[in-house]
C-alpha cells in the first residue's frame, strides 16, 4: 500500500511539474526583482541547511565543488525567477477563482508542526502553510477542469 501511495504521489508531483511549466512558459508576467531576490534567498537558504544538515559545512561545499556563493546564487536564480513567476500566477488564479484554504486546515497544520518544531514563527508558519494549501487547491482546481487558463 505504502508503494502504491508513494508511486501515485510521484506521478502526481509530474503532472503538476508539467502544468507548473506550461502555466509559466505561457505568462507573460514581468516580476519584480524583489519578489525574484525573495525567492532566490529562501532557495539558498535551504540549500546551506541541506548542506549543513547533512554534517558537512558550507565553505567545505564550496571548495569542495570550486565554486564561490556568487556563483551558486546565479546558479540558482533561473529557479527563484520560475518559482516566483509561478507563485504570482497561482495567487492570481487563487484570488479570480476564489480558492483559498479553510483557516481550520491551516491552524491544523501550524499546530502539529509547532509541537514538532516549537522555535518556529508561528506567522511566517500561517502564511507559508495557507500559501501552500491555496497552491494545492488551484491545481487540483486546474486538474478538474483539465486546462491550464491563458
Amino acid at each position: 500500500e505504502q508503494i502504491k501511495h508513494e508511486k501515485l504521489l510521484r506521478l502526481l508531483e509530474k503532472k503538476r511539474a508539467e502544468i507548473s511549466e506550461r502555466l509559466v512558459e505561457r505568462s507573460q508576467t514581468t516580476i519584480p526583482a524583489l519578489i525574484i531576490d525573495g525567492e532566490l534567498e529562501a532557495l539558498f537558504a535551504r540549500l546551506v541547511h541541506d548542506i549543513e544538515r547533512s554534517g558537512a559545512t558550507f565553505a567545505d561545499y564550496l571548495t569542495q565543488i570550486g565554486k564561490h556563493e556568487e556563483d551558486i546564487r546565479g546558479d540558482l536564480r533561473p529557479s527563484a525567477e520560475k518559482k516566483a513567476q509561478l507563485q504570482v500566477i497561482l495567487n492570481e488564479i487563487a484570488q479570480v477563482e476564489n480558492l483559498r484554504p479553510q483557516e481550520e486546515d491551516v491552524e491544523r497544520l501550524a499546530g502539529i508542526h509547532l509541537k514538532r518544531e516549537p522555535g518556529t514563527n508561528p506567522e511566517s508558519l500561517r502564511a507559508h502553510l495557507g500559501m501552500l494549501l491555496s497552491n494545492d487547491a488551484v491545481f487540483q482546481f486546474l486538474e478538474k477542469e483539465g486546462r491550464i487558463p491563458e
